[in-house]
């Protein structure tokens, strides 16, 4: 007997996700390179700037646009609708993008930039998305080690036991 390999719904709504998101950024991002160029949204060479030549800006607008439509396609193809805690991600990432898009026509300080990037960060975790602990193969092993015993004054652990010195 054959054993079932097919994949769940889930899995390939995360597959539908990540690949229409590609797809999306790989198809407006020659887009929207040309309306930087076309609208001056550009980098110009300087002495401590690694590029030659001028180079449009607007890119991380091209990935934002496609992480929103691979997410939200995930949600629909899971007939989840749009959850109330993407709402405060998607508010996040706006500051976010419209902080770098600010930046990058004027310059903004180290403060103002680190305000906004701590607001577009609370946003986000608004959301209830929070890091965790990495559980894990290395999180096993570390956990799986038994302590060395503790020792009386005087005394030093060998082996697993504790001697006297």
């Amino acid at each position: 007997m054959i054993p079932d390999a097919s994949l769940p719904l889930t899995t390939w709504a995360a597959i539908a996700a990540w690949t229409s998101g590609l797809a999306a950024v790989l198809v407006a991002t020659p887009a929207i390179s040309r309306l930087a160029w076309a609208t001056g949204y550009l980098d110009h060479p300087e002495a401590r700037k690694l590029h030659i030549a001028a180079t449009p800006l607007l890119g991380g607008v091209a990935v934002a646009l496609g992480t929103a439509l691979g997410a939200n396609l995930g949600f629909w193809s899971l007939d989840m609708g749009l959850p109330q805690p993407a709402l405060w991600w998607m508010s996040g990432a706006l500051v976010a993008v419209g902080l770098g898009l600010v930046d990058d026509r004027k310059g903004l300080g180290p403060v103002p930039k680190l305000v906004l990037q701590a607001l577009a960060a609370w946003l986000f975790l608004q959301g209830g998305i929070y890091p965790q602990r990495w559980v894990g193969p290395i999180a096993e092993t570390r956990s799986s080690i038994k302590p060395r015993p503790r020792c009386p004054p005087g005394r030093s652990t060998k082996r697993g036991a504790c001697s006297t010195k």
